[in-house]
């Protein structure tokens, strides 16, 4: 079927319309895989969690492989795909952008990629919001990056810019995500059942 990866800057209404979506998928019987990255509970994903909430500091190199690490623990992915949508909230893509803007230079970060052959999606739907309503939804308590509007400004940035140039996806949508959710379902929804 297909490999459709969810994307944005924090607070872009990822885990919303992921919601969305899964209900749908459930209404229509089509058969799915959700992830979500990273994953708080598994190990890996508790000490990105711990960087992200200040409890541990981590070079971004560092911080890179083992958002990479959490990649790889799945190596299910190329195999489903074939009859199951996957759906991930955020992948590799989420790396590329973020990474990049702490300074881990773009090309070692698709060679890596390329290394460890970590799938690529077949549709990366870019939800775009600006930085300021990104910190206006994350309220109370944003982690560190989530209250750096210079850094969500770079990462917007290079996720347009991944967009534009069709990198390490198939395909790249960007949705406006500023309006209302049902009304940014919409769009997602014509996008992801073009593949299924």
């Amino acid at each position: 079927m297909a490999f459709v990866v969810l994307e944005g800057i924090d607070g872009s209404g990822k885990d919303v319309q992921a919601e969305l979506i899964l209900r749908r998928l459930e209404e229509r019987k089509i058969p799915y895989r959700y992830i979500k990255y990273p994953e708080k509970e598994k190990p890996i994903g508790d000490l990105i969690y711990k960087f992200l909430r200040e409890k541990i500091e981590l070079p971004p190199l560092s911080l890179t492989l083992l958002y990479v690490a959490d990649f790889l623990k799945d190596d299910w992915i190329e195999e489903e795909r074939k009859n199951t949508l996957i759906l991930a909230n955020r992948f590799f893509t989420s790396t590329l952008a973020y990474e990049w803007a702490l300074g881990v230079p773009i090309d070692i970060l698709l060679a890596l990629a390329d290394v460890l052959h970590i799938p690529r999606p077949d549709v990366v739907i870019y939800i775009d919001v600006s930085p300021e309503e990104s910190l206006r939804r994350k309220g109370k308590n944003p982690d560190r990056f989530e209250r750096d509007l210079d850094f969500q400004r770079r990462v917007r940035e290079n996720y347009l810019y991944l967009s534009e140039n069709g990198l390490f996806a198939q395909r790249w949508v960007v949705v406006d995500g500023e309006r209302p959710p049902e009304v940014v379902f919409q769009d997602v929804w014509q996008i992801i059942s073009a593949v299924v």
